[in-house]
């Protein structure tokens, strides 16, 4: 009843709470949520500091505040003022530092369902954790940019299931709410046993080809695809595990040649072996299909790789791959092992972006010298964010392949076949509701050479729905 009287007799003044927050090195930082608490009536009332580090809390009454700043990652410095009067002139200035604890994007994915994350948010957050080797700012910036504002709040306030941190001094366990008020986080902490980073899917696209069986007259075609899938991801110390499976069932109009399931799984391992060093590699095997071709053809692949990281938001990585190519049709000897090496190169493009760049050759041995070939392939590929929950990526291909005995007639003259491939895509992904996800895309492709029976042009016109269990 005390307490009440003396806020009712307050309420008529306001006080002004202004002040910064800096993080390492003292640069301002933002997203920082500050928590105001009046020494004399014990309520609290929070914002969170713009990209200058600033904030101001306007308070009902006139008391001396306690003033206490979280964010993911960081704990508070020696030093920093804790109460902040209101006779006081001075801008209220905390600083946070890096609390040093191990794999905080471990952490993050352990409790995704406490989090309420959603796929597109996994799949960004496990690029981040493959991109670093070190926790700095810059890369728990780059977290908080892929969470929405209340998973933010609640992911800096409450004790999360494997948080190994020191608490701030003068910190209490009361936690403020999250910004939408029917998403609040709970008071007490929350003590949910880890979650192993697995991920079960389903999903369904829509999809229109102007031209799926890749000729030069074409076959239009309209298809419904259906897909099963998940994913198991592991992080021991300096050693991911990711494993892989999907399988899809489909039925286009016009042909029964593509109604058929196809699978695709593989396993892929990479440690690091000293300071931005590390070692990879990936196996896979992929029935009834062909990410490159398009076609319909078992494939078998191994691959080393070694990866060097230039800093922080940038790495290269060297690379060698053994595929062998295995198709249905025994009357034809195209069956071949087609050994492959390459470069690529990737850079963080702001919080969340990413733009990569690589180049390959490769060597087609079949068991016919009429389907024998080299060819080298360059690619490049950038994804950028749209919105708290969205992105938007886009792919080009450009690929040579040279014929080492194959000859075609070309004005009366006979010549080695030569065939260039260009391919773009572009898609816009969106989560919905934390377990959906909608994906739009588009798919061009010119197909040339110099065989005129061989060019085509095709486009590819798809909608995907995915629901993550």
């Amino acid at each position: 009843m005390l307490t009440l009287l003396v806020v009712l007799a307050t309420q008529s003044v306001t006080d002004t709470i202004a002040g910064t927050v800096t993080g390492p090195g003292g640069q301002p930082l933002a997203g920082a949520i500050v928590r105001a608490t009046s020494s004399l009536s014990g309520l609290s009332r929070w914002r969170t500091s713009d990209a200058a580090g600033r904030f101001t809390i306007y308070f009902p009454g006139r008391a001396q505040y306690h003033l206490t700043p979280y964010y993911f990652g960081l704990v508070r410095a020696r030093g920093s003022v804790q109460l902040w009067a209101r006779e006081d002139r001075r801008a209220a200035s905390m600083r946070l530092e890096l609390a040093g604890f191990a794999n905080p994007i471990d952490t993050i994915l352990n409790a995704h369902g406490l989090l309420g994350l959603t796929g597109d948010q996994v799949i960004r957050l496990r690029e981040i954790a493959a991109a670093t080797d070190a926790f700095t700012l810059p890369v728990l910036e780059r977290v908080r940019i892929v969470l929405t504002p209340s998973q933010w709040t609640r992911l800096s306030t409450e004790r999360l299931p494997g948080v190994a941190i020191r608490t701030q001094a003068g910190s209490v366990s009361r936690a403020p709410p999250s910004p939408a008020p029917s998403q609040a986080p709970s008071q007490r902490p929350v003590s949910l046993p880890p979650r192993p980073p697995v991920r079960l899917y389903t999903g369904v696209s829509t999809v229109y080809e102007t031209n799926l069986d890749h000729r030069p007259s074409g076959l239009a075609s309209y298809g419904v695809l259906f897909g099963v899938g998940g994913d198991y991801y592991g992080r021991w110390r300096r050693t991911t595990l990711e494993v892989q499976y999907a399988s899809v069932f489909r039925r286009y109009t016009g042909t029964d040649v593509w109604n058929t399931p196809g699978h695709k799984a593989s396993v892929a391992v990479s440690r690091r072996v000293a300071r931005g060093w590390a070692v990879g590699a990936d196996a896979g095997v992929q029935l009834n299909g062909s990410a490159e071709d398009r076609v319909l053809r078992n494939e078998y692949s191994a691959e080393a790789n070694l990866e060097y990281r230039l800093s922080s938001r940038s790495r290269v990585q060297l690379y060698g791959e053994y595929m062998l190519k295995r198709y249905p049709d025994p009357q034809i000897s195209r069956n071949a092992a087609d050994p492959r090496m390459g470069l690529k190169y990737r850079q963080v493009l702001g919080a969340s972006g990413t733009w990569g760049i690589g180049g390959r050759y490769n060597y087609n041995q079949a068991d016919s010298s009429r389907y024998t070939y080299s060819g080298w392939t360059a690619t490049t590929d950038i994804t950028l964010p749209v919105g708290a929950v969205g992105r938007i990526s886009t792919t080009l291909r450009y690929n040579v392949r040279q014929y080492s005995s194959r000859l075609i007639d070309v004005g009366g003259t006979q010549v080695l076949r030569r065939d260039v491939d260009r391919v773009a895509t572009i898609a816009w992904q969106r989560g919905i509701a934390r377990v959906w996800d909608v994906v739009a895309s588009y798919r061009y492709e010119f197909y040339e050479s110099n065989d005129s029976t061989r060019t085509f042009r095709d486009h590819l016109f798809a909608v995907t729905l995915t629901r993550y269990w």
